[in-house]
């Protein structure tokens, strides 16, 4: 039985293309419908329904900062999360 949303465990492999290629080919014939990755960012609606970026949220923050993520202002932190990865 199949799901229809993942979440990725850990550090999610954004660098490899020919990894996310296959995963996402993995995925779409066992019938996922949308995924999340631990990229850091928001989804937007061109964005890549499997591989989703997202928010880090915990029960600490309040309501200003939670509203600044979903705004965008915390999507810049994707090119350092990015640059770390080559490093690998």
């Amino acid at each position: 039985m199949s799901g229809t949303l993942l979440a990725y465990p850990e550090a999610f492999p954004q660098s490899y293309s020919r990894f996310r290629s296959r995963l996402r080919r993995i995925l779409e014939g066992a019938g996922y419908q949308s995924g999340v990755s631990t990229i850091i960012g928001t989804a937007g609606r061109s964005g890549d329904r499997l591989l989703m970026p997202r928010l880090p949220v915990n029960s600490g923050y309040d309501l200003a900062l939670f509203r600044a993520k979903l705004a965008g202002a915390y999507d810049w932190l994707h090119a350092l999360q990015y640059a770390w990865s080559l490093r690998a």
